[in-house]
């Protein structure tokens, strides 16, 4: 099994592993993703509510997507990707529902691993 472990950093309205050469190795199976956010300064003007954050696997080479998870911010999230066939280019992109920039910005972490 294999498991990425990194750590992430949102100022924008999105972060996309492909632009920053952040791809992971998979194997064939499902994927499991797991992690936690928090908000660690906030623009002036920010929202007190953190828009909640969407999580996609693609693959780089076929651009095909593997589904999205919800995660709520300042909280711990979890959930299940489609099944891959494994390889090293696949990347997280990760959003803030509806596209819109609610001023706060974000760290944590997260966890691919096969299932």
């Amino acid at each position: 099994m294999l498991v990425q472990v990194s750590s992430l950093k949102i100022e924008k309205v999105s972060l996309d592993g492909r632009g920053d050469g952040a791809y992971h190795k998979l194997d064939a199976g499902k994927v499991l993703i797991n992690g936690s956010t928090y908000v660690y300064s906030k623009d002036a003007g920010a929202k007190n509510t953190p828009i909640h954050l969407l999580f996609s696997l693609w693959n780089a080479t076929s651009g095909y997507s593997f589904g999205s998870v919800q995660a709520k911010v300042s909280s711990n999230f979890s959930g299940m990707f489609k099944t891959v066939g494994g390889g090293t280019k696949y990347f997280l992109r990760i959003e803030r529902i509806n596209s819109n920039d609610d001023g706060n910005n974000l760290k944590g972490s997260r966890t691919l691993k096969n299932q």
